[in-house]
């Protein structure tokens, strides 16, 4: 299997870039590659970063939920971390495994909960503008006018109707 890799910035700061996407990682940020995944770090100052980069084979991991993706490691996370480089210092490998499968584990529920609340919002939007037009049924509605009544742009209004309701705000109105 080919290998995955993590990086974590101890101290310092630390340009990653992968798939055409530059992360500013500043001490406490995380990055995963996928395996396979073409990646460089730079720095940007006269300051050599410290960095922490562990690599690992892994199944049944969602790459496109973990990858490329900067992630601030909360004292649990660092915790994880540490416990993992003192169990690679005592070549412990069943323990390294354990450890680093709690952490993307943790990072993998991050990210749901992200997605989750980013879901949400949506839906909050969306139901702001169906009340909207519900409560100004005797006017003439546009997709802007509407957009507008709910803060957001008339492009993002249009994607969010046809990315959860299959519809356009127009079609809707």
């Amino acid at each position: 299997h080919p290998m995955a890799e993590l990086l974590y910035a101890d101290k310092g700061s630390l340009h990653s870039v992968a798939d055409g996407q530059d992360l500013l990682l500043e001490q406490g940020d995380l990055v995963i590659y996928a395996p396979e995944q073409w990646h460089m770090q730079y720095t940007g100052s006269d300051q050599a970063p410290c960095i922490v980069t562990i690599g690992f084979w892994a199944r049944g991991i969602a790459w496109e939920k973990l990858s490329n993706r900067r992630f601030r490691m909360d004292a649990e996370g660092i915790s994880l971390l540490q416990q993992i480089l003192k169990a690679q210092a005592q070549d412990q490998e069943d323990h390294i495994f354990s450890l680093l499968t709690l952490l993307l584990l943790k990072l993998q529920n991050q990210e749901e909960k992200k997605e989750s609340s980013a879901v949400s919002g949506e839906n909050t939007t969306i139901r702001r503008a169906q009340q909207y037009v519900q409560s100004h049924v005797t006017e003439k509605l546009t997709v802007p006018i509407v957009a507008e009544g709910v803060g957001v742009s008339a492009s993002y209004l249009t994607a969010l109707f046809h990315k959860h309701l299959a519809i356009s705000p127009g079609e809707y109105i």
